[in-house]
């Protein structure tokens, strides 16, 4: 790491080790990597009580991902912290996927240099209890927040790709995860951008969820942009193509509860931009230019409104560039 003088963009997976047990100088190697005056994208994954307080020394940092950190060391004032770097970085892009025990000391602990007040964008993994105080704390310190990413994780612990609505558990309501309930689009008052994930399969109804978070909105919004992204989730003893249910999907009147929501109330007046990215779990088979048409005639029926404002794109992912979710 003695090479890296100028290195602007770093990330660092420590496998999710405890910090205490890598040798002293291996724990010295990192800090100084950290506080080199030249980054200013960071990304630190898979860590137990990690020293955040480290990045008080970051004063270049505008970019800060923190993937599955927990049980972050307390913040102490002390002097450690050359006399030139008492201002830290001003961040303008945070992404939190499981880390939220990080938000209070990161945001609130009077020994934190961080600064958010011009935070561009916030991508939350807001499955169960996670992201709750990310989504409670930022938006009442950065009012300057344009773009927003709300993902659910599957389950699986390394991909955040949407949340389960369970209608089989026999239980008199259904039982949630997700983080929907967390978050209200009326405190993020200059947000011109959404991205959020769903799921979705032949019994679950994630279209009305999406529905009734939109409706909670009650001061127009200046959102111009919003992507769904809808996961596949098969139930264990199915075997039904991932084209069939997509179809179904997209012929389901659940749309016309969620064009309601976005157009019927006109508290999104300056929405022009909609897409909605599909991963099916069996993509080999059947992604041509007839699906997506087929698509696209399904959701002018169901949701004429929403689809004459916007125009919508519709992408099939098929596993070969990235993952979508």
């Amino acid at each position: 790491m003695k090479g890296a003088v100028n290195a602007q963009n770093v990330t660092l997976r420590f496998e999710f080790q405890t910090w205490h047990r890598f040798s002293t100088a291996f724990q010295q190697c990192v800090v100084d990597l950290v506080r080199r005056a030249s980054i200013s994208t960071l990304s630190l994954e898979d860590a137990v009580a990690l020293p955040l307080h480290e990045l008080r020394a970051c004063r270049r940092l505008r970019d800060l991902s923190l993937i599955s950190i927990s049980n972050p060391q307390e913040f102490h004032p002390d002097n450690d912290i050359e006399p030139e770097c008492n201002t830290g970085g001003h961040l303008e892009s945070l992404t939190l996927y499981v880390s939220d025990e990080c938000v209070e000391p990161l945001f609130r602990s009077p020994a934190s240099l961080l600064d958010v007040s011009n935070l561009q964008r916030l991508a939350v993994n807001a499955t169960g209890s996670d992201g709750r105080k990310a989504l409670e704390i930022i938006p009442s310190i950065a009012q300057s927040l344009t773009a927003l990413e709300l993902r659910v994780d599957d389950g699986k612990g390394t991909v955040f790709r949407g949340f389960i609505l369970d209608l089989l558990t026999g239980a008199k309501e259904p039982l949630v995860i997700t983080g929907y309930d967390l978050c209200l689009l009326d405190n993020f008052p200059v947000l011109s951008s959404l991205l959020i994930s769903a799921s979705y399969d032949r019994h679950a109804r994630s279209l009305i969820t999406l529905a009734s978070f939109f409706s909670k909105t009650q001061n127009q919004s200046k959102l111009e942009q919003l992507q769904i992204l809808l996961c596949h989730n098969v139930p264990q003893l199915e075997h039904e193509k991932g084209s069939h249910d997509l179809m179904r999907l997209c012929a389901h009147n659940d749309w016309q509860t969620l064009d309601q929501s976005l157009v019927g109330r006109n508290m999104f007046p300056m929405l022009r931009t909609l897409k909605l990215v599909f991963r099916p779990k069996d993509v080999t088979t059947f992604i041509n230019a007839h699906l997506i048409s087929t698509l696209h005639l399904s959701l002018i029926k169901v949701m004429p409104r929403l689809y004459a404002l916007t125009t919508p794109t519709i992408e099939v992912f098929d596993g070969k560039c990235g993952v979508p979710f």
